[in-house]
């Protein structure tokens, strides 16, 4: 028998903690606007997601726990959640807009 359901998601919004922080970096560095490279569209070749165990550590600076290799995918990986979390930060899109794009996303 078929699966009727659809993956549907309800959108999830800004929060005023987000909305806070935009404000108060905005105050401090102004706008700027952000093209998005392809691989921000396009994800290929993503690293596995941490563990529960792996985000701990993290969180504590147990880099003894990581390979090598593992530690540098992740240092990576983090780098670019930040350089994207920075660029959003600073994007002059109206709230209506980003609320758009959770409602078309979900």
């Amino acid at each position: 028998m078929p699966d009727w359901l659809a993956p549907f998601h309800m959108p999830r919004f800004n929060e005023e903690e987000y909305l806070k922080a935009k404000m108060k970096y905005v105050a401090k560095k102004g706008y700027t606007i952000t093209v998005p490279a392809l691989s921000d569209i396009f994800h290929f070749g993503k690293p596995k997601p941490m563990t529960d165990q792996e985000k701990w550590d993290w969180k504590e600076k147990n880099w003894g726990t990581f390979s090598y290799e593992r530690q540098e995918e992740l240092e990576i990986d983090m780098r670019h959640k930040k350089d994207r979390m920075i660029a959003m930060m600073g994007s002059p899109t109206p709230e209506v807009f980003s609320k758009l794009g959770a409602i078309l996303t979900a």
